[in-house]
């Protein structure tokens, strides 16, 4: 899309989920749907994590954006990553380069 006065961009804040790993403490680790009200309430537009089922319906009831992630150095298995984020309701996919066994 191009951008024009009429038609701006739009900055998003997305949180990276990994940020509350172990949040406040790996043996009271807080429940997904606690972290994903907590982004909310922090003023994020949505979060990225590797999505499942959970995470889209959790984002689907708070209105948050969800965006995928996967990490492979495999090409053969990136139909297939893509395909798990997509149905999970991924808006965008990041995807992370890590160097294949090969």
């Amino acid at each position: 899309m191009i951008q024009t006065r009429n038609n701006p961009p739009v900055l998003r804040h997305i949180a990276n989920l990994w940020t509350l790993v172990w949040h406040p403490t790996k043996k009271n680790e807080w429940s997904l749907e606690r972290k994903l009200r907590a982004v909310k309430a922090a003023g994020f537009d949505g979060f990225t994590t590797q999505l499942t089922p959970e995470h889209k319906k959790l984002a689907d009831q708070l209105g948050l954006i969800h965006v995928g992630y996967f990490s492979s150095g495999n090409s053969a298995e990136f139909a297939s990553l893509i395909r798990q984020q997509k149905e999970a309701g991924a808006s965008h996919i990041l995807r992370a380069t890590r160097k294949s066994k090969n």
